[in-house]
């Protein structure tokens, strides 16, 4: 029996396509991150622009808002909590990208510096598994799920402290406005 002969080398317009593909994919989740900080010169502070990144059943999974499904919830969601910070710099970092057609998943790491309306600094590290769907608009993102790492005071650092997710959802949803009084601590 003779051995099966290699599949061929894609050609030079299908390597292209593919190192478009995944150019455009590192440049949605820059605008992902631009439009989601907030708080300092130069931050994007977009939830509408930020939402509009994401396919109408797309799924957003973090440990601070949980599972939500939808672009509508999403912008909600941006809306609502995520642009509440009183300053957030969000960075992703060393992407491994793999995609198939018009279809894509990518996993980055990330690393967040936060301050809460309250006052409170905090780091947050972890991961993004994401999906990525090609639309006649482009790439979206059809799921982001976030694993944390950590989510820390910065004065204590997370070698101290690891998980304060839900004094900061606490936090950011208070319906006080300029409330500086709680200690996430």
């Amino acid at each position: 029996m003779t051995p099966a002969a290699p599949d061929p080398a894609p050609d030079l317009e299908s390597r292209l396509r593919i190192l478009e593909d995944h150019e455009r994919i590192r440049s949605l989740k820059a605008l992902y991150c631009h439009y989601c900080n907030t708080g300092w010169d130069g931050a994007g502070s977009d939830p509408d622009a930020a939402a509009d990144l994401f396919t109408d059943d797309a799924v957003y999974d973090t440990p601070m808002t949980g599972a939500l499904q939808g672009k509508v919830a999403i912008r909600q969601m941006m809306r609502d909590f995520g642009l509440r910070f009183a300053m957030a710099v969000h960075l992703a970092t060393t992407p491994r990208i793999r995609v198939e057609g018009d279809t894509a998943e990518a996993t980055w790491q990330g690393l967040n510096a936060l301050l809460t309306p309250a006052g409170q600094a905090l780091w947050s590290g972890g991961s993004y598994e994401e999906q990525y769907v090609r639309t006649a608009a482009g790439w979206r993102f059809g799921r982001i799920r976030r694993r944390s790492a950590f989510l820390a005071p910065y004065d204590r650092g997370w070698g101290e402290v690891r998980d304060v997710a839900r004094q900061v959802r606490d936090d950011i949803t208070r319906p006080v406005p300029g409330d500086r009084d709680g200690d996430l601590t």
